[in-house]
């Protein structure tokens, strides 16, 4: 289905807004680090002055088919009025199938309890 809740959230310092789907079935905050399957804009975080790369690696595979490839930092999130520091976050290098709603989002914000995390960082 071609349904879905976005919330526009902005990511990093000067912070970048993107859209990310709003996922109740996972607990991971992925974000589109390099242009992949056309979507655009993406969160190059060597333009973050908070963003912390933890030089560990990622490959999630979603139940619907999708998945990426990318690598693990910290950085901030802003959320209307109050920021979030020091948030985990998995940034895309390359992925499969996993951008759909016409790509109108850039990133997917999480929103499940710890125990449903695809990855433990």
């Amino acid at each position: 289905s071609e349904i879905g809740y976005f919330l526009e959230l902005g990511i990093g310092t000067p912070y970048v807004v993107l859209s990310f789907l709003v996922d109740t079935g996972s607990a991971n905050v992925v974000i589109a680090g390099t242009q992949s399957e056309g979507v655009l804009p993406t969160f190059d975080p060597s333009r973050s002055s908070t963003f912390i790369n933890t030089n560990r690696t990622v490959t999630i595979n979603y139940l619907q088919g999708g998945g990426f490839t990318g690598y693990i930092g910290t950085d901030r999130l802003q959320f209307v009025s109050f920021d979030v520091s020091g948030v985990s976050v998995a940034v895309i290098k390359s992925s499969w199938n996993l951008f759909s709603f016409k790509k109108k989002w850039q990133g997917v914000l999480g929103l499940a309890y710890d125990d449903l995390l695809k990855v433990c960082w």
